[in-house]
């Protein structure tokens, strides 16, 4: 169930996911499920401007709207990315996510909005599915909503690529050019959704966490810090440029999983972050 209030707890209006929602594996969850580990499939946005947000979630067949009608799709396993009216809950538009791995089942799916163009909002979808094997597809698409439709700006898919992800999705101007970039633990898409670099040939691979900040003054552009899970190398953390994926300083050791790493300003002694 999907449900808004206001923000003095005055309920507006709730989303059924019905039952392709009821299979809440972490892995290999049902073609609606919503808040599972890291998939959340729904955010919250202005899309279009307009002064109101909207709310966006990744559906599939059956699912009941805020004004009360029911979604069709021709069986349980396609999915779509719809936009809700962000007063009423009912659906403004929708649009079919390509079906490039839907052989392997639905798609898990995590949500972020970041300035693409430079000047309208995208919906990012970050999405995956499990292959047979026990590796997994990606699959990364960008829409926008125009107010009476959504329509998909890119897609990308890893395929066979090295190019480690993680649980976090940093949509952020990385090159200074106005237009906002997306970046994963291990890779950075274009705002145009082609590859600006690759961090799997240089040693990465997964991990659970990373940022990118300004977090060194004296130096142009901005950073990113990430931690490593069972790097085969033993590498526990490292240090980058986000602009271009070079590795300025990494640490390593006996082979580990860094669950968890942060970055901030702790210490006013020091010039930048700390980490």
């Amino acid at each position: 169930m999907l449900e808004a209030y206001r923000g003095d707890g005055t309920f507006l209006w709730d989303v059924d996911m019905r039952p392709n929602s009821e299979n809440q594996d972490n892995i290999e969850l049902g073609s609606s499920a919503l808040y599972v580990g890291h998939w959340d499939g729904v955010t919250v946005y202005d899309l279009d401007s307009d002064g109101r947000a909207e709310v966006a979630v990744r559906i599939a067949n059956g699912v009941r709207f805020g004004h009360g009608k029911t979604f069709s799709a021709s069986n349980n396993n396609p999915q779509f990315i719809a936009i809700l009216d962000g007063r009423t809950g009912a659906l403004r538009a929708s649009a079919q996510v390509p079906t490039d791995y839907l052989a392997d089942g639905p798609l898990a799916a995590r949500f972020g909005v970041g300035y693409l163009d430079g000047t309208r909002p995208h919906l990012v979808a970050y999405m995956k599915n499990r292959i047979g094997s026990g590796d997994f597809n990606l699959m990364m698409t960008a829409w926008t909503f125009s107010g009476s439709s959504v329509n998909m700006a890119w897609k990308w898919l890893r395929g066979s690529q090295n190019a480690p992800d993680g649980h976090n999705t940093r949509i952020i101007d990385v090159d200074g050019d106005g237009r906002d970039e997306v970046s994963e633990i291990g890779f950075t898409l274009n705002s145009n959704g082609t590859v600006r670099y690759f961090m799997g040939p240089k040693g990465i691979t997964h991990g659970d966490r990373f940022h990118i900040a300004k977090m060194d003054p004296s130096r142009a552009g901005l950073q990113g810090y990430g931690v490593q899970q069972e790097n085969p190398s033993g590498l526990h953390e490292y240090y980058y440029d986000a602009r271009t994926g070079q590795v300025i300083w990494e640490h390593k050791g006996a082979i580990a999983d860094v669950g968890r790493g942060l970055a901030g300003d702790i210490d006013p002694r020091s010039l930048g972050m700390e980490v």
